[in-house]
């Protein structure tokens, strides 16, 4: 369902990016050096994993099957634009 729901966002115009809600909040507990370093030796995944994780997870009370459902959307998204043929 999440997959079908995500289907059709490919791209932000900047206005409709300016309207997105973004969660914010000052006392995460994430730990950024460990992000910076999953990052610097490629662990891109992992990374978001753990951010994920400690940001909507833990900190916002998101449901884990509603996080990987959306992460699966992305990873489709993403996919479909890197195997998209040249026009």
């Amino acid at each position: 369902p999440y997959t079908t729901l995500f289907r059709s966002v490919l791209e932000l115009e900047p206005n409709e990016a300016k309207k997105l809600p973004i969660p914010y909040a000052d006392n995460l507990d994430l730990d950024t050096q460990k992000v910076d370093d999953l990052l610097r030796s490629g662990g891109y995944e992992d990374a978001l994993d753990y951010v994920d994780k400690s940001v909507l997870i833990d900190h916002f009370g998101f449901d884990t099957q509603v996080v990987r459902g959306v992460r699966n959307a992305w990873i489709e998204l993403r996919d479909r634009r890197i195997n998209r043929k040249p026009r």
